[in-house]
């Protein structure tokens, strides 16, 4: 299942601050199915109530004003942002993010169906300073007052401190639950699968209010199994299928 955004006032956000552990590093890998393109900026995520005004920032703009997709680092003053080309609207695709805050080029990894994309630096960016802070996070808006995108999420995870590997990518945009690849760096998870109000993680912590967005379909997910707790390992140079696997929609982590 998923989170379906109608793009005029439903939205989540954290309910409390997203810790980050001040890293400087982060992996971020989710599902996305945009309803269409516009150059209107809506927003994907926030990782602030306005990045425009605050420190240590993250922020993916799949509609952004020319034409792009954009995603990257921000402060107050200063911004690094790239861009890519976008890939189709209407269908689910799988994205895998790495973010550097501090490097010359803050988003250094975009894989889009475990392909990678060519990336493009906006014209403006500087390198920052400084590390991601821990702010309320914003889901398919802006602060929950406008920028409002219409489409759907599911099963969004956040690493920090590690790029995650090919074998970890392509296991992920296969449909292995972001709960098997590296565990023990997952900082946060949501499964979003729509059934409760607030949203629960799966790990970090962190409940999200739900603004709106109702259930809908998603492709099936492969989860840890909950009864012999096998994992797949980053150690092996393929991902390891797990011997008895469940394919589910639902159940814990």
């Amino acid at each position: 299942m998923a989170r379906l955004f109608d793009g005029t006032n439903d939205s989540l956000q954290s309910a409390a601050s997203v810790a980050l552990s001040s890293a400087t590093l982060l992996t971020l890998a989710f599902w996305m199915y945009w309803d269409s393109f516009a150059n209107d900026d809506d927003l994907a995520l926030e990782t602030s109530a306005n990045s425009n005004s605050n420190d240590g920032t993250f922020i993916i703009d799949p509609n952004e004003a020319s034409g792009v997709f954009a995603l990257g680092c921000k402060n107050s003053t200063l911004f690094n942002i790239v861009t890519f080309t976008r890939p189709s609207a209407g269908a689910w695709h799988h994205y895998a993010i790495t973010a550097e805050f501090t490097a010359a080029q803050s988003v250094s990894a975009v894989y889009v169906d475990n392909v990678s994309q060519t990336l493009i630096v906006y014209g403006g960016s500087g390198t920052l300073t400084g590390t991601f802070l821990d702010y309320t996070w914003n889901f398919m808006s802006r602060n929950n007052t406008g920028l409002f995108a219409a489409g759907r999420l599911a099963e969004f995870g956040v690493w920090t401190g590690v790029n995650l590997n090919a074998s970890e990518i392509a296991a992920l945009s296969k449909a292995y639950s972001p709960a098997l690849i590296r565990p023990a760096s997952l900082a946060h998870c949501w499964k979003l699968l729509g059934r409760l109000s607030p949203e629960t993680p799966t790990r970090g912590g962190v409940n999200l209010t739900v603004n709106g967005a109702v259930a809908s379909e998603h492709v099936r997910m492969i989860y840890p199994d909950v009864a012999t707790g096998r994992k797949m390992t980053s150690a092996a140079a393929a991902p390891v299928v797990v011997p008895y696997q469940r394919w589910l929609q639902r159940g814990p982590i």
